[in-house]
């Protein structure tokens, strides 16, 4: 993935006065805790106007569980845990407990009111300036 021909993609859609929903996943093998600080610098770089986040999850029934249970990296086989908010297996490079407070913390710093405001002005000059 080349993170710049995002940002100058983003620019185009921007252009055209459409805002853009961008969605991230933490807890990939390779993430360690920076990914939560490096996510949220692009998201102010690229200008992404309403980000989600979410946890990977290794879903029941998918061969990465069976591959994760082979290595006993599950840590909950409740149901109600696999929603994406929780984190259900012993990620690689940071603890289950890093993950969810990781994403929780991006998720307050990314939606106080100051950061929204600023998105929400965005999105209006964006759309005025295509009419």
């Amino acid at each position: 993935n080349n993170v710049k021909k995002y940002t100058q993609t983003i620019k185009k859609i921007h252009a055209r006065g459409i805002a853009v929903h961008g969605c991230f996943v933490f807890g990939f093998e390779n993430d360690t805790k920076k990914v939560f600080s490096d996510t949220f610098d692009f998201i102010h770089e690229a200008k992404i106007d309403f980000p989600q986040y979410t946890i990977y999850t290794p879903f029941p029934g998918t061969p990465v569980h069976r591959k994760m249970q082979s290595q006993q990296r599950i840590l909950r086989s409740e149901r109600s845990f696999y929603n994406g908010q929780n984190c259900v297996f012993l990620p690689q490079k940071m603890s289950p407990q890093e993950l969810e407070e990781g994403v929780r913390s991006l998720q307050d710093k990314t939606y106080r009111l100051s950061s929204v405001n600023i998105r929400t002005a965005r999105i209006q000059l964006s759309r005025k300036l295509v009419k």
